[in-house]
């Protein structure tokens, strides 16, 4: 069964080549070395209830679409981050399952899914698995078939909104992380920090986790003399499935983009939180994000959408890209206490590791979770006078929280 992608699909899909592909990896860190064929039946058990996550790309000439895998194979770590999903092999297989030692990871194209699809997922695959390995029983348990309002379109159902969202900030000179001279491969570094430490900091400021991780990455940024007179603007992904009552499994998100200048913050904190609170709920408004979704839902049902074909889309997107018309230097996709994604297998893993494959213009993004007693931060970053890095371990040792790094 084919499925037709959302408008993002075309984006994601356009950006694709060789050296860059918009992917992510989820790695689940558990109590105890994985067991490859327990993990493989789990896979088998539950891949025809997620056909809308285990699937590969398809295309006709005028859009994209998803079609459901009848069989997905696990694989073993040896790729290296983000090395199962390129801009070939997505057309057989969108997402895998990897495994090593102790961790259970997945990686998918962003054109599949967001990342609440994918612990929706991974959720029912480590239930399964657990069931397998904690069990003398093999009597495979039925999980159905997927319900409709998993395949529901949320851009299009909720288009609605005839007017255009308000603009929160004018983005008058953007900053941009300056490109390597030669190639760099970026790496992708965790930061596990000490979670009582970083919500008593935010009490302290009276702010909540996620402004704190936001002023940390925009602390490091304004180190950086390159920041100096710029509007630096930060992508925020907001979940709109609560807000618009959602059960899909296709991507729906909103960017919320927040636009900070060190002259006029000061680099102080209490002014830096003000001001990230006053756009990030301006933008988190039902009103504001209803707007923004029907924008999206007109472009997908236009006329012109239906009848060009896909190299047009896929120029149009290029061009909208040399004009810079995403201003944002890095996401900061912040999925917060994964326990609540994870209910029924949360007591079996230690961490939850989560990576954003580097953007189109910069090896730099981010991405956390929480789990237990730990933040998990993960930077996607250059490997050569990474002074943001830097930026981010003076910050921390600043503010007395501790911590650890692991680079995957």
């Amino acid at each position: 069964m084919k499925t037709r992608l959302d408008t993002t699909a075309i984006v994601h899909t356009a950006r694709m080549n060789e050296n860059n592909i918009n992917a992510y990896r989820i790695s689940i860190t558990m109590d105890h070395i994985v067991n490859p064929q327990l993990l493989q039946q789990a896979v088998d058990n539950t891949i025809s209830r997620y056909p809308m996550i285990c699937c590969r790309m398809v295309e006709d000439g005028y859009w994209f679409y998803s079609e459901g895998l009848d069989s997905l194979k696990i694989i073993p770590d040896t790729l290296g981050v983000l090395g199962s999903i390129t801009h070939k092999n997505v057309y057989q297989q969108a997402m895998n399952i990897i495994y090593k030692d102790d961790r259970i990871i997945l990686e998918a194209f962003h054109s599949v899914t967001d990342g609440h699809g994918a612990f929706t997922y991974i959720n029912t695959l480590l239930y399964e698995y657990l069931r397998l390995k904690n069990s003398s029983c093999t009597e495979q348990v039925y999980y159905g078939i997927a319900p409709e309002a998993e395949y529901e379109d949320g851009f299009v159902v909720h288009s609605t909104n005839p007017k255009r969202p308000e603009k929160i900030t004018e983005v008058i000179s953007a900053f941009a992380f300056e490109k390597e001279s030669t190639a760099v491969c970026p790496q992708f570094t965790t930061y596990r920090l000490n979670l009582k430490e970083m919500k008593n900091l935010a009490k302290s400021h009276r702010c909540t986790l996620n402004e704190l991780a936001l002023i940390m990455v925009y602390n490091s940024i304004f180190g950086m003399k390159s920041s100096e007179g710029k509007d630096v603007v930060l992508a925020v992904p907001i979940n709109l499935r609560n807000k618009f009552q959602s059960q899909s499994l296709r991507n729906f998100i909103h960017l919320a983009k927040i636009s900070l200048r060190k002259k006029e913050t000061e680099n102080s904190m209490e002014s830096m939180v003000k001001e990230i609170r006053r756009q990030l709920h301006l933008q988190n408004n039902k009103e504001y994000l209803h707007k923004a979704i029907s924008q999206y839902g007109r472009l997908q049902k236009s006329y012109i959408m239906s009848i060009a074909p896909l190299w047009v889309k896929n120029l149009l997107i290029k061009v909208a890209d040399l004009f810079n018309y995403d201003k944002s230097c890095m996401t900061v996709s912040n999925l917060g206490d994964v326990s609540h994604m994870l209910p029924e297998v949360a007591q079996n893993i230690k961490f939850v590791d989560t990576m954003l494959a580097p953007r189109m213009n910069s090896p730099y993004n981010c991405c956390l979770a929480t789990l237990g007693n730990y933040m998990n931060i993960t930077f996607t970053h250059s490997n050569e006078n990474d002074y943001f890095i830097t930026g981010i371990d003076n910050w921390l040792k600043t503010n007395n929280i501790s911590y650890t790094t692991y680079v995957h």
